[in-house]
């Protein structure tokens, strides 16, 4: 293998990175990369999936710059069916979710299909959106990807760990626009979308300049602690650190500006503080006086803030903060409820058959024109374009009502499976089961209530119902033994039915964590013997 492949393909991969020819040439130097990364990606492929879940590197020499993970998903969905169905073991791990999944990307396809294909611009198509289908697609095969390994219990925390931290990736997208021209190109491998709030603070002059990729990337580090720790442990004395982060993390996702970052901090601190039992606790009056104590220091001062964290907290009642902050707030507002008066009469057009995600490029731009012109405004634009700042919408209009039956069954199933694995799952991950059904449920009301776009957030949903099936399996519905006790449960119910053999030595004749010893022969049968009385394995 070494000599064989390995070789050759290293001395064609620096030949072509000394003389690159255009895109074709960093594709196939990308194909080189591959090739050599195939021993490893056998081996490692699903903890390399769980690492490229969450991170912002992408594909920028291929079409339609799409993220590492996919890439990722793609192998290791192949290499995972191709070993379960040799060893016989089941494609699907809980049928009501994974069903659900596979109702939802068929609906996504057929109405993709029916309204005339899913093309993409990228791939040459005269059409735009089809990466929408492409999102979805990958979402689900990512979702059976990650569900079809069980992670061994020793690797656990590094798992969530890396899901959930890699995020911080997002950074780049800031850092790399602050480093100028020079350093654009690296948005091949990182998104350009985070730094668009930097943009037009230098070239529109707004008034409030907004690191969004900061945002974004903290909150993966906040899911994290919550994950990992839950509230008992974040506020735990002893551990003075874990609260200090807190602290930093919740103010440096302020410099993003988004209000819907705060208020996913405070639902998913409201579901977890219930889901731990804490408002019997003396943790709930301490709460309360934080947030009385917070609360006075935040209306006094609360324009001494930097721009960009008024924004953040625009939504509390009564607050006073710069009047750039609170116009770009209420334009953003404004701007929504002015696509949604637009939209929601077009429902019952769409509701068998939805619209799909594809539309036309002559029809952009024209939009495009129009808006430049004054014919239109930026809410119908955003229209055409798909962009409908909602979720609801973005399921309905698209898909129609089998969407919403499919998207409905993959949140209430979701649901039902992470709370069968927060009340019967293994004792050892139960905080960090506890912390993915309040970080799921959340997701599901932000997106049903405040914002979502289905497309994207179905990465989001997968990602983590997916991890739920790798760190415990299929849910239980009764209360969680132990492998050995299990074992040992059935052995006993076998035996009293008269199905089994006598064993060499019973289970219960050993303690559950060891096996008999070469000394210890008191439960072993006695050795054969021929006619002589001689034991023919010593001689």
């Amino acid at each position: 293998m070494t000599y064989g492949v390995l070789i050759p393909v290293v001395l064609l991969l620096g030949y072509f990175i000394g003389a690159p020819s255009g895109a074709r040439g960093y594709m196939l130097i990308a194909l080189l990369f591959c090739i050599m990364m195939l021993p490893l990606m056998m081996n490692y492929h699903h903890i390399a999936l769980v690492a490229t879940w969450n991170a912002a590197f992408t594909l920028g020499f291929l079409p339609g710059l799409p993220k590492v993970w996919y890439v990722v998903a793609l192998f290791s969905i192949v290499l995972t069916m191709m070993a379960r169905i040799v060893h016989r073991k089941p494609l699907i791990s809980y049928k009501p979710l994974s069903l659900s999944m596979l109702f939802f990307a068929f609906t996504a396809i057929m109405t993709g299909m029916l309204r005339g294909g899913v093309g993409m611009k990228a791939l040459g198509s005269q059409n735009y959106g089809g990466k929408a289908f492409v999102y979805i697609l990958i979402a689900v095969i990512g979702y059976f990807a990650l569900s079809f390994v069980k992670i061994p219990k020793r690797r656990v925390g590094i798992c969530v760990l890396v899901f959930f931290i890699t995020t911080l990736t997002l950074i780049l997208s800031n850092v790399v626009y602050m480093m100028g021209p020079n350093f654009w190109f690296l948005y091949l491998f990182v998104p350009a979308d985070y730094a668009v709030g930097q943009a037009q603070a230098d070239y529109l002059y707004a008034e409030v300049t907004r690191l969004g990729g900061v945002g974004f990337a903290l909150m993966g580090v906040y899911f994290y602690m919550m994950v990992r720790y839950g509230i008992r442990g974040i506020f735990d004395l002893t551990h003075p650190l874990r609260l200090l982060t807190l602290f930093l993390v919740v103010v440096g996702s302020m410099t993003g500006g988004f209000r819907s970052t705060i208020i996913l901090y405070i639902l998913i601190f409201i579901f977890q503080f219930f889901l731990e039992k804490l408002y019997r606790t003396k943790y709930l009056w301490m709460m309360i006086a934080a947030g009385i104590v917070s609360l006075a220091l935040l209306y006094p001062f609360v324009q001494k803030l930097p721009t960009s964290f008024q924004r953040c907290v625009s939504f509390l009642p009564g607050l006073k903060i710069d009047l750039a902050a609170k116009a770009d707030a209420d334009a953003s507002i404004e701007w929504r409820l002015k696509i949604w008066s637009v939209l929601w009469p077009q429902v019952g057009d769409y509701l068998l058959l939805g619209k799909g995600f594809v539309y036309d490029a002559s029809d952009v731009h024209l939009a495009d024109e129009s808006v430049r012109r004054g014919f239109l405004q930026s809410e119908d634009f955003a229209v055409i374009t798909g962009d409908y700042h909602s979720g609801p919408l973005s399921v309905v209009i698209p898909l129609g009502i089998w969407g919403v039956i499919g998207f409905v069954l993959i949140n209430v199933f979701g649901i039902r499976m992470l709370y069968l694995q927060c009340k019967y799952g293994d004792p050892d991950f139960q905080t960090i089961n506890r912390g993915l059904l309040a970080l799921f449920a959340v997701r599901v009301i932000y997106f049903w209530f405040f914002f979502g776009a289905v497309a994207s957030d179905m990465a989001t949903f997968a990602g983590i119902l997916g991890l739920s099936l790798a760190i415990n399996g299929s849910p239980r519905r009764q209360p969680w033994v132990s492998e050995e006790e299990e074992e040992q449960q059935d052995y006993m119910e076998l035996e009293a039915a008269g199905l089994t053999p006598e064993p060499a030595f019973k289970p219960s004749s050993f303690p559950l964590h060891r096996f008999p010893s070469d000394s210890d022969t008191s439960a072993l049968p006695a050795p054969a013997r021929d006619e002589r009385g001689d034991n023919p394995a010593e001689k």
